[in-house]
């Protein structure tokens, strides 16, 4: 009976992998994190971002909800590709979100610019800096929605940062 015991005991290890998880202790095994495949996957959902900020941004409305889209997308493909995130994917998912709205704002901006005054996409993107300069109300209008923009994104990137690091 003691040998029947210890083949029960035998083929329960086999299975559950350890005799921890029998005695109700459960281990996870963390996936690795593939930094380069993350910081794709990141770049892929700030991309998805940029053009949901663009739509909204011609619809006529200030598109820093697209930053709360945008920051989800990051680190949703992070995850995807990387395996899983850690801080460090946390703060480059960050950092390409920020790079992205002002560059997400420049394009959208440019468009409606483009469209206003009938000229190309690259002669307008190239003429922002001197209606910056040259116009009042543009230079606030632009800054206004720029400001609003990340205010709205960071408000998405605090909750989901904490959330990151919490796991």
């Amino acid at each position: 009976m003691d040998e029947n015991f210890k083949e029960q005991e035998q083929m329960a290890q086999d299975v559950t992998g350890s005799a921890g998880a029998f005695s109700g202790q459960v281990q996870v095994e963390e996936k690795p994190v593939n930094m380069v495949t993350g910081i794709v996957g990141a770049f892929v959902g700030v991309l998805i971002g940029v053009v949901l900020w663009i739509l909204i941004y011609q619809m006529g409305f200030i598109a820093g909800i697209a930053g709360f889209v945008m920051m989800i997308c990051a680190f949703k493909g992070f995850e995807l590709l990387g395996g899983r995130i850690n801080l460090a994917g946390a703060v480059i998912c960050v950092i390409l979100v920020l790079v992205a709205v002002y560059f997400a704002h420049n394009i959208s901006v440019a468009i409606s610019v483009m469209q206003e005054l009938d000229t190309s996409f690259s002669s307008a993107y190239q003429s922002l800096s001197m209606l910056r300069d040259e116009v009042s109300e543009f230079n606030s209008a632009y800054l206004h929605d720029l400001l609003i923009g990340y205010v709205l994104t960071l408000v998405a990137i605090v909750p989901s940062i904490k959330g990151k690091i919490r796991r």
